[in-house]
């Protein structure tokens, strides 16, 4: 509702940009019968705040939120309504430290301001039962450099021991590939079981590299980057096509295969079929139809039409496949960019399996990722992702200036450059704090020149086809609190 950040009021977007932008959106979506997962609670909101006596106001007699610091504005205002019976008792949990979402416009002050209000007892946790000394003090120096920060800090639970850190600076990310599978080694040589094991990457190419070396030493691992696994472009067309196998009415499917791939997404042309299907109320794939058929002609549409007749070609070609053969026809066993969602749909997928029940897997799998906390593999993720997980042994793989942190970008961010910097230190200080006994911060100092394509990374040129990196300033700033770095093989 416009509340970008903690301060903004909730309501409508005014005039100017943002009126437009919500103009055509909510347009475009009526259209293509869709719906954003963040207009849940909209709707939400809305109804309740405009229902005085909907049973909802009173239907909870406890809630319990966690991860606090997480929620924009919205839902913070979501939960003062179903809070709002006197009879309600309302526990909140967060930590203040810990508030890595400001592209979901969530900020830090959320947190703040809830434990000042009227009614609230506000208490501390005393005691980290995850880390030790050795963990714990470099992440808490680490963190104590924002300006919005936690007033008190854990300290380690009476008895716990207090952990090892390695901090490595390799020559390569091939040399950094193998330190990791090293690192790994060593921790399973110590008796850690492979299900304990967890390695955080700002890259998905690091995390791809580092599994690929972990299996070709038989040490199982499998990445979890569901918010990632649509993508690249093979995986989208592949799920498009699956989409429309399930519901070929789907018009926002229809949309994509049209030219969602395309420079431009051939949107005059698309512009024009829109403006024939509201003129004549009928939807786009029966236009599309008629337009095959040649029972219509919309000029400037021949480009749509020759698209939506090979996609016609496609799907005929996939009908009647189901279970394992329907998963390999679109994911294909071997396909990188397939592998992802191959995990998501499981081991094997049994022959009664109808595009309709894929794809409903597959969507819950994506939108609403179940990280399993039991497991017997190294797994492999963002350092997004690692929040909330505990583990007996950890890495931080491509610290490096340009990945940590991620340079500022004013376009895209809803936060000004220092709270950029800030949550950025926050994220590290949630991927540091993993490990109950080992932790390994790592880095490369020469990358490819083509994994540097696309990502503002300072350093310079270095021969051809290498680029010298910058340590993570992150890791540079924990001075004494951590080891000299060194580029050993050997994790005495």
């Amino acid at each position: 509702m416009w509340a970008k950040r903690q301060d903004d009021p909730l309501g409508s977007p005014g005039d100017g940009t943002d009126a437009a932008y919500g103009t055509a959106l909510l347009n475009w979506l009526k259209f293509h019968e869709g719906m954003l997962v963040g207009e849940l609670v909209k709707e939400a909101y809305e109804f309740i705040a405009a229902e005085p006596d909907t049973h909802w106001r009173s239907k909870f007699k406890a809630i319990l939120v966690d991860e606090y610091q997480d929620l924009n504005k919205l839902d913070q205002a979501l939960i003062e309504l179903l809070c709002e019976d006197d009879e309600t008792t309302a526990s909140v949990v967060g930590d203040l430290d810990q508030s890595i979402y400001s592209f979901r416009c969530a900020h830090p002050e959320g947190l703040q301001e809830y434990a000042t209000k009227s009614g609230v007892d506000a208490r501390t946790m005393e005691t980290s039962r995850r880390c030790g000394t050795s963990i714990l003090t470099p992440a808490q120096n680490l963190i104590q450099q924002n300006t919005r920060k936690a007033t008190a800090y854990p300290a380690p639970m009476a008895g716990m021991r207090a952990g090892e850190v390695f901090v490595r600076r390799w020559a390569d990310r091939q040399t950094e590939v193998a330190g990791v599978l090293s690192f790994v080694q060593h921790c399973i040589g110590q008796g850690v079981p492979v299900g304990e094991i967890l390695i955080m990457v700002p890259s998905r190419i690091i995390g791809r590299d580092i599994r690929s070396a972990l299996r070709e030493s038989d040490i199982e691992a499998i990445s979890y980057f569901a918010e990632e696994q649509l993508e690249e472009e093979e995986a989208q067309k592949a799920f498009t096509l699956l989409t429309l196998l399930a519901n070929p009415k789907d018009r926002v499917a229809l949309r994509c295969w049209l030219g969602g791939w395309v420079t431009g997404h051939r949107a005059g042309s698309y512009k024009k079929l829109r403006v024939h299907c509201e003129v004549n109320n009928v939807s786009p794939l029966d236009a599309l139809e008629s337009l095959l058929s040649g029972e219509i002609k919309i000029a400037g549409t021949q480009v749509l039409k020759a698209s939506y007749q090979d996609l016609v070609a496609t799907l005929d070609a996939l009908k009647g496949k189901r279970g394992q053969v329907l998963l390999d026809a679109l994911f294909p066993p071997g396909a990188e960019w397939a592998e992802d969602i191959r995990v998501l749909a499981g081991e094997s997928v049994a022959d009664d399996v109808t595009p309709v029940s894929l794809y409903e897997l597959l969507v819950e799998s994506v939108t609403q990722p179940i990280m399993p906390t039991e497991v017997s593999h190294v797994r492999i993720m963002s350092l997004h992702k690692s929040k909330g997980l505990t583990c007996e042994a950890s890495v931080i793989a491509g610290a490096i200036q340009g990945l940590v942190p991620r340079p500022y970008d004013p376009v895209k961010s809803f936060v000004t450059e220092p709270e950029h910097i800030e949550e950025q230190r926050r994220l590290f200080y949630v991927a540091m704090t993993r490990s109950k006994g080992y932790l390994m911060i790592s880095s490369p100092n020469l990358v490819e020149s083509r994994f540097d394509f696309g990502i503002e990374i300072p350093g310079v040129q270095r021969g051809r086809g290498k680029f010298q990196t910058t340590v993570s300033t992150f890791v540079t700033s924990l001075g004494n609190a951590l080891p000299a770095p060194t580029s050993s093989m050997s994790f005495p």
